[in-house]
This record gives C-alpha cells, structure tokens and sequence, in this order.
C-alpha cells in the first residue's frame, strides 16, 4: 500500500531543499517508508512554550 508522508523541516534546511543545494536527508527510521511511497516537506517556525501557552506558529508548504 502506497502512503503518503508528511515531513517537517526546519526553514534553513528547506529552503535549501527548495533551491536544490540539499538533495537528501539522513533521518531516524520511524516511519514505513517503502518503495512507490510519496514525501512531501513541509517547514515551520519552532514553536516556543511561554506559560503554557504557544507563540508564534508559521508553516508553508512544498
């Protein structure tokens, strides 16, 4: 069965990713990846924890 995955990375790293300077990424094998599968990268601002509650959360896609 063919899966769809969703990765995050940090903006640094994908915009390099973007622009084609980065062309893999060694990662902890905690998903199924098998052949045929789809990836897409997604990245996002760090989320920071100030009493509880989270500030400034930005995403975009890729």
């Amino acid at each position: 069965m063919k899966i769809k995955h969703k990765l995050k990375t940090l903006p640094k790293y994908f915009d390099k990713i973007v622009s084609g300077s980065k062309t893999f990424e060694v990662r902890r094998d905690d998903r199924p990846f098998t052949e045929g599968d789809s990836l897409s990268k997604t990245t996002f601002q760090k989320c920071f924890i100030s009493h509880g509650k989270a500030v400034d959360i930005r995403q975009s896609g890729f």
